[in-house]
């Protein structure tokens, strides 16, 4: 019998791709799920499902875009880290540097590592950076959520310092003129 049509041992797990839309039935016995609305562990997997989601599509995202803009922050990386290249090795310092810089412009730290490594990879084998190109449009793109939590960082800074002036102002009024 071939390999691919050997039946599974008993109690083993068949796989499935992440992007299979139908999930088992729910494990929590009909007895125990309330009335009113999801059970804890419905609530669970469905995380689970929507971040698995999630994963897929950053993959399928990565896997067709081989054409990168040269403002990506991910090509800065590349390039960052080809400029600090000494014939086709990094030293620490110089990795800690381009690590610093991939964190200002919002690629995470395993993807920098990734870039890195591709970019170094290209360079022993005396290749153009531009080669890694796809390579690079594989790591994870940066997420445009991570500007919108500098801006919740302003807007809360802000409302701060409003708040010490008024504080500030009812202090001095309170004291500097006595009832």
């Amino acid at each position: 019998m071939p390999r691919a049509q050997r039946p599974l041992p008993r109690g083993a797990a068949s796989l499935r791709l992440v992007t299979d839309e139908t999930e088992p039935p729910s494990q929590v016995p009909a007895s125990q799920r309330s009335e009113t609305g999801p059970t804890r562990r419905d609530s669970a997997q469905a995380v689970q499902r929507a971040s698995r989601r999630a994963v897929t599509q950053s993959n399928v995202e990565s896997a067709y875009a081989t054409d990168l803009d040269p403002q990506d922050p991910r090509w800065l990386v590349a390039v960052e880290t080809a400029s600090q290249l000494e014939g086709s090795l990094l030293s620490f310092e110089r990795r800690e540097r381009v690590l610093a810089f991939a964190a200002r412009v919002g690629v995470r730290t395993f993807d920098a590592n990734l870039i890195i490594a591709a970019v170094q990879d290209r360079a022993r084998r005396g290749e153009p950076l531009e080669s890694t190109m796809s390579t690079v449009a594989l790591a994870a793109a940066p997420r445009a959520a991570r500007a919108r939590g500098d801006r919740w960082l302003y807007v809360m800074t802000a409302l701060a310092a409003i708040a010490l002036h008024a504080l500030l102002g009812w202090a001095i009024l309170r004291f500097a003129f006595p009832s």
